[in-house]
């Protein structure tokens, strides 16, 4: 096939189109067929007025973000900036470190503490200030995933001085209130770690979360309480010393709480980018 182009000036735009008739110089067995002449191109109908509505602009304020007051946006702008300099984030880390002592009471840096950091990453402190906190999200449009902020590492001795059923009650007793801060449909995110160090032996080694009695309880104690308010818990990524056990006990989980025709998915799985394919393929039967 040839495609021929033509130039056309730029004056003869602003005419009147009409139908351009090209004549092909090529000879093929079917150059020499005359074909009767085509009827002359009717005219377009004309659309009525009204039959074309053009959809109205978006307005700013249908944006979530639009709608954020400027004290979040400095403040958002001020950590940023902060966290983003190697030098102010040493010396900020060295400066909070210095003064730890300070933010268990009423002092200067508390409150600059509470006034920047806690209040870009924390929902709150108390049931009142995490329920203004999802009111203001949800006017927003945004969902909610709240998250109890309790978890510990191989190398933390910080729990060394509470007893292994303390650490467990305690990680109970706030997944519990976290549940009840929520309404039903929503997500509360947790970890495994944050039942204390006895859990990480077991999450290393791969052992069953009902080999330790009391963390086996607590945790189908909060997986049940979730499943009788409507709200579906989300098990948090760990370290990658342990995360092969967070893996094992979440789709145990599933297992069992994900069953049933009558009831909606109870129990979800944190996949992280490194053992993504490995694991997709091992636990996508029990999401279902």
């Amino acid at each position: 096939m040839l495609l021929l182009i033509r130039k056309v000036p730029l004056a003869a735009l602003g005419r009147r189109l009409g139908v351009i008739r090209f004549t092909s110089t090529i000879s093929t067995r079917h150059s020499n067929t005359i074909t009767p002449p085509l009827p002359p191109p009717q005219e377009a109908p004309q659309l009525p007025g009204g039959s074309f509505v053009v959809p109205p602009p978006v307005a700013t304020s249908s944006y979530p973000l639009a709608r954020l007051p400027t004290t979040s946006l400095l403040r958002s702008m001020l950590l940023h900036s902060i966290t983003a300099s190697p030098i102010l984030y040493k010396l900020g880390t060295k400066l909070l470190m210095m003064n730890l002592d300070s933010l268990k009471e009423r002092s200067l840096m508390k409150w600059g503490v509470d006034k920047t950091f806690y209040t870009q990453f924390c929902a709150g402190s108390t049931p009142a200030e995490i329920a203004t906190t999802i009111s203001e999200l949800r006017s927003l449009g945004l969902g909610v995933i709240l998250a109890y902020a309790r978890e510990a590492e191989i190398s933390d001795t910080a729990g060394l001085s509470e007893s292994q059923s303390q650490q467990i009650e305690q990680w109970l007793s706030g997944s519990l209130k976290t549940i009840a801060c929520v309404e039903p449909g929503d997500f509360v995110a947790i970890k495994y770690s944050g039942a204390g160090l006895s859990s990480l032996p077991l999450l290393s080694r791969r052992a069953p979360c009902d080999e330790s009695r009391g963390v086996g309880a607590a945790l189908h104690e909060i997986c049940k309480s979730a499943m009788a308010k409507g709200v579906r818990i989300l098990i948090d990524a760990e370290q990658a010393g342990v995360q092969d056990g967070v893996h094992d006990w979440t789709l145990e989980l599933m297992r069992r709480y994900n069953r049933g025709n009558d009831t909606k998915a109870v129990v979800y799985n944190t996949y992280q980018m490194s053992d993504y394919y490995y694991y997709y393929f091992l636990g996508m039967g029990y999401h279902c």
